[in-house]
């Protein structure tokens, strides 16, 4: 057990001791990276800050020179303002030219001709004809103008001059002097980029270098040489992600050279930082070979360690506990576990000794469970001997309820017939009681129709019995009238036979008039009569028709309760034949309980004979 608890926590050092290795070597990777970044930043800052120094400095000289050369001219135009003979020779102009420590002094004449100065060969020399010279034209026409050129090649001899004019102070015309600045190129010359970085120290093997980003010409690191960047080594994509984001940083590969550059973008030029990778990652190799170092010595140690206490803790408790339970396997059950190297083993040396002491006791209660099995044994070949002999009675008794079942079977199977013929008559009388209930509704319906009918009907002769009412009385009336016209032709007669002759055409129409009444009354009479008739005739239909309704409502009534009969009869006939299904399903589940019983009462006598079979078993057993 030790020797695989200490092979696994050896593998798990292992790869502890890998992790960690891993985990400091990314560390330390990332660690160098970012240092030497710091480094190299801290190194362009410096370039930077010693091209600045050296471009301020120039800047410095040239305004420096500028404003003495500016003093020397100015003095020349005083000296030839003072004696103006003084232009004519050349040696005077050689002395003041040395005097002032120039190399050339020009002077022209109001139209900018050059007609004096210390070199013959540029008499004549017009400053309208040269780009250089035309700069100065200002001063003819304006004599506060003064100019101090940028130093320039000579346009005759090349090299580098810087000229200087001012007024002359005499007359219109220009005051030129050439100054070839000696300390200004030196300067010049200690202030490239090259000179610059060729101080810069940066680690054993690292080196600084520049590229031209106008011309892609390597501009420093090339000892001289010539070369384009491609050339020299730099990959296209350090130049274009410069010139992008302004600086770059990471691995690259230069010159067949795997180096971690920096580069930084001034002005027209890319500045860039070299490491060689083996230089770049030396600390790295050494801190994780002590890290690696250091972990081996700890892991051995701690593997030490854990393997003694192994030992004298846990090793040395199991090999007691083990030699105590051989002791309990081989039947000693008096023996006590005691052991205190840790609390885990005296909690299971109490468990083991709580276990022994169940055990002991298990095998003093089996001791008496023998003892109590005895006299059980006793009692089971009494109730064996028992038991076989109820299970002969049983077995013919279940014979006997077989035979009975059947009978019962068939004879509930015969009921069972009877009753669904009794079920499908009740259907059948329940169906033609739903037809005759049917039609006795239709009839109901129909007489109902019948009685509103003769309501109406008896509404219209209510209402002729009022016309006929109305038109006796108008009769009257007409009768009344022809009585008062027949009045007033017996008036009209006697006023007629009074007036004589004057009066028999007034009799005359008195007598047409009593015609004509006497017939309207003759004919008013027999209307009344035929009215009076008619209305006789009326009242009595109304009579009849209003006791044929009252017959009528009694028929509807005596037809509505006897459809509420025949309703009955057939809420009657579907409780039977509800009760005769209920009766039906009864006798079946009758049946299934007989059904059942015989097989219980068969199953009854299956087990009855294993019951048997098995108790002269026991009994064997027993005996």
């Amino acid at each position: 057990m030790q020797k695989k608890f200490t092979k696994y926590l050896s593998l798990c050092m292992l790869v502890a001791f890998i992790i960690i290795v891993c985990i400091v070597f990314a560390f330390q990777t990332a660690l160098s990276r970012s240092n030497q970044k710091a480094v190299a930043l801290e190194k362009l800052k410096t370039i930077k800050t010693t091209l600045i120094e050296n471009d301020n400095e120039i800047k410095k000289i040239k305004q420096d020179f500028g404003e003495e050369a500016l003093i020397k001219a100015k003095t020349l135009s005083y000296i030839i303002s003072k004696d103006t003979q003084l232009l004519y020779s050349v040696d005077f102009m050689q002395n003041i030219a040395d005097l002032l420590n120039v190399s050339e002094v020009h002077i022209t004449d109001e139209n900018g001709v050059l007609l004096w100065g210390n070199i013959p060969e540029y008499y004549g020399l017009n400053f309208n004809d040269g780009a250089q010279t035309q700069a100065f034209l200002p001063i003819l026409t304006n004599s506060s103008f003064q100019l101090a050129q940028e130093p320039q090649p000579n346009q005759a001899t090349g090299k580098m001059f810087q000229y200087i004019g001012v007024s002359r102070l005499d007359s219109p015309g220009i005051v030129q002097v050439g100054v070839e600045p000696e300390k200004l190129n030196t300067a010049l010359a200690n202030n490239t980029i090259e000179k610059a970085l060729s101080n810069i120290e940066y680690g054993i093997s690292g080196y600084v270098f520049a590229v031209d980003t106008n011309t892609g010409i390597m501009a420093a690191g090339t000892n001289g040489e010539q070369m384009t960047y491609q050339q020299y080594g730099i990959p296209d994509n350090i130049i274009s992600e410069t010139n992008h984001s302004g600086s770059t940083f990471g691995i690259n590969k230069i010159l067949n050279q795997k180096v971690y550059v920096v580069t930084e973008k001034y002005e027209n030029y890319i500045i860039g930082l070299a490491m060689p990778t083996k230089e770049l990652y030396r600390s790295r190799t050494n801190q994780v070979i002590t890290i690696m170092f250091i972990c081996l010595i700890v892991f051995i140690i701690l593997i030490l360690v854990i393997n003694f206490f192994i030992q004298n803790y846990v090793v040395l408790g199991i090999q007691q506990i083990i030699e105590k339970l051989k002791q309990i396997t081989s039947g000693n059950l008096d023996v006590e576990v005691d052991i205190h190297t840790n609390q885990e083993f005296h909690d299971l040396s109490i468990n083991i000794n709580q276990m022994v002491a169940s055990i002991k006791q298990n095998i003093q209660q089996s001791e008496l469970l023998m003892q109590k099995q005895e006299g059980v044994v006793n009692q089971v070949k009494q109730a064996a001997v028992s038991l076989s002999d109820t299970t002969t009675q049983t077995f013919q008794t279940s014979q006997a309820i077989v035979q009975d079942t059947i009978t019962q079977t068939q004879y509930v199977n015969t009921l069972l017939t009877d009753m669904e013929n009794l079920l499908e008559k009740s259907k059948e009388s329940e169906d033609i009681s739903n037809i005759v209930a049917q039609n006795s509704a239709d009839m109901i319906e129909g007489m109902k129709q019948t009685s509103e009918d003769m309501e109406q009907m008896m509404n219209s002769i209510h209402s002729m019995l009022q016309t006929t009412e109305k038109i006796k009385n108008i009769i009257n009336e007409i009768d009344s009238i022809s009585q008062s016209t027949n009045m007033l032709s017996l008036n009209a007669s006697i006023e007629a036979a009074r007036a004589g002759a004057a009066g028999k055409g007034f009799a005359v129409v008195a007598t047409q008039i009593g015609t004509l009444a006497g017939e309207s009354a003759t004919a008013s009479k027999s209307t009344n009569d035929l009215i009076t008739a008619t209305l006789d005739a009326i009242k009595d239909g109304e009579t009849f028709a209003r006791k044929a309704n009252d017959e009528f409502i009694q028929v509807i009534q005596h037809t509505t309760k006897s459809q509420e009969a025949i309703s009955q009869l057939i809420h009657i006939f579907k409780q039977q034949a509800d009760m005769v299904q209920n009766a039906t399903e009864g006798i079946n589940r009758i049946s299934n309980l007989i059904q059942n019983t015989v097989n219980i009462v068969e199953q009854s006598k299956v087990t009855s004979q294993k019951l048997s079979e098995q108790s002269e078993m026991l009994k064997n057993i027993v005996t």
